[in-house]
């Protein structure tokens, strides 16, 4: 099943609504949710949960249906999907609103989302009994998302000898992965070895199926079939064997497609603001966009940041849903 026939069957149907009491906000092309919604997938197919996809496009539409990746402003975005805005305050997927206890829980942030799937259903074994183990799932998903996933973005939005330096970060970052990853399960398998499915395997996963659709296409490159990345090949390999895996990926052309806003270096999602940079640097440093553009571009993040400040004022909208719960808390 290709992932546009599971976002049709898990959508929320006029009598499915009533029977989910998890709702999962998400984005087709997100790499970021995507980790959220194979652990779905993973429960709903071991019978732990039934959930409805709720798709959020958060980027201005392009010319002839076309994709952008500018994205809308947190106003728009909350008056286009205010259920939404109210699970993630700051606009961004993935996020889950979970009845299950009676009241409505709010989760945001793709990490404290699988983990909190992990915590709600802890004999799914989507984190492991063992604290040894648990921090080496945490500290493989910190080394992606500081050392990996960055120069993902960066092959493909920066130019000349800065695309070549990002594509040598990411390489080096993808050995110290391969390396962590034989050090925690030399017996090969899943990140934890043999068939254990777990959040390890999602802290690089959406990437490294990413690989040969974007930065194959785009930047001509593929991870070299050596020694070096053994393991994360065959790792993969496995990974791929698994339905709800499977089950999460739309078709290869329309993602290809989706990503040429990176890869012609016009996006100014939080992506290309947070990790590459957009607009930080000075023109003719080599960044994929100059900053004649940058204080249109400051005067939309400082009203959508007000905006977000606003509603977690005592009294605003996300300070009445989510109690307890602080402004600091949300990434």
């Amino acid at each position: 099943m290709a992932g546009e026939e599971t976002i049709a069957l898990r959508a929320p149907g006029e009598h499915r609504a009533e029977r989910s009491y998890m709702r999962f906000y998400s984005s087709w092309f997100c790499p970021c949710a995507q980790r959220t919604w194979v652990c779905l997938e993973y429960l709903a197919e071991a019978g732990f949960l039934d959930y409805n996809y709720i798709a959020i496009d958060p980027y201005v539409p392009g010319e002839n249906g076309s994709y952008t990746k500018t994205p809308l402003s947190l106003a728009e975005k909350a008056q286009k999907f205010p259920d939404f805005v109210a699970a993630s305050p700051r606009g961004l997927v993935p996020a889950l609103a979970d009845t299950s206890s009676g009241g409505e829980n709010v989760v945001n942030d793709s990490l404290v989302c699988c983990e909190y799937l992990a915590d709600l259903y802890p004999q799914a074994g989507l984190m492991p009994p063992s604290p040894a183990d648990r921090a080496k799932v945490r500290m493989f998903w910190e080394h992606c998302a500081s050392q990996v996933i960055p120069h993902f973005y960066k092959m493909l939005m920066f130019k000349g000898d800065q695309r070549e330096q990002a594509r040598l970060d990411f390489l080096s970052g993808m050995s110290i992965a391969n390396a962590k990853m034989q050090a925690v399960s030399p017996q090969g398998g899943m990140f934890l070895g043999g068939n254990r499915f777990s959040l390890g395997d999602m802290a690089l996963g959406p990437w490294m199926q990413r690989i040969p659709i974007v930065l194959g296409p785009y930047r001509g490159f593929e991870l070299p079939r050596t020694e070096e990345f053994a393991r994360l090949h065959q790792w993969f390999s496995v990974l791929n064997s698994f339905p709800c895996f499977a089950r999460c990926l739309v078709d290869t052309e329309r993602l290809t497609l989706n990503y040429i806003g990176y890869a012609d270096g016009s996006a100014t999602s939080e992506v290309a603001r947070d990790w590459v940079g957009v607009g930080n640097k000075a023109k003719g440093s080599g960044s994929p966009e100059d900053t004649s553009k940058g204080n249109s571009k400051a005067s939309v993040k400082s009203a959508d940041e007000a905006l977000w400040q606003a509603a977690w004022l005592p009294g605003g909208w996300c300070a009445q849903e989510v109690r307890g719960m602080g402004p600091g808390a949300v990434k």
